[in-house]
């Protein structure tokens, strides 16, 4: 919880999404006002699901994937595809 309240944005990048809910429940009183992006694998329904559930916590959920082997992490060549509202993107960057 100490790491989502000190930052405006957090990164989460878990097997499914119900690790990610387990994980990030005891933090959600600090998730009010936060970006949350959200690179864990999942269909589109249960990626707009999660979106719900950001947003029941005051957050706004970006969804991306990284499409890289860890050694590509960072590479120009390599990018994380990402989706979300725009109203989303307003807080930080280009709708996709």
């Amino acid at each position: 919880m100490e790491a989502v309240a000190a930052n405006e944005a957090a990164v989460i990048s878990l097997t499914d999404y119900a690790a990610v809910y387990d994980v990030l429940e005891a933090a959600a009183p600090a998730l009010q006002d936060r970006a949350l992006l959200n690179l864990t694998s999942a269909t589109p329904e249960e990626a707009r699901a999660g979106a719900r559930w950001a947003a029941g916590r005051g957050a706004v959920q970006l969804t991306g994937g990284a499409n890289s082997p860890p050694s590509g992490i960072g590479a120009r060549t390599r990018g994380t595809p990402r989706c979300s509202t725009r109203s989303a993107w307003a807080c930080s960057g280009p709708p996709c």
